[in-house]
């Protein structure tokens, strides 16, 4: 009889052995300074003029990565080399 009243009543009784609940806040702080660490953006390259450029050698293009086509050159630009003319 005692078991089964045991058996009904276990989920209301505290357990001897039970585990002390975790405390998170360290865990939370430590989370908190290392995201605070973390830069929000990648530094940016500044890009150079075309005929500087050691990516494309001053064509202003690459190949695409299949090798199939050209693409822009992503590290010059062509516009800062030239001066502006009227």
């Amino acid at each position: 009889m005692f078991e089964w009243l045991f058996v009904l009543l276990s989920p209301v009784l505290p357990y001897a052995d039970a585990q002390p609940q975790k405390d998170y806040v360290g865990l939370a702080a430590a989370e908190a300074a290392y995201s605070a660490l973390i830069p929000d953006t990648a530094p940016v390259k500044p890009k150079v003029p075309t005929k500087d450029c050691t990516t494309c050698k001053g064509t202003g293009r690459v190949r695409t990565g299949d090798n199939q086509g050209w693409t822009k050159c992503p590290d010059c630009d062509p516009e800062l080399g030239q001066g502006t003319s009227r």
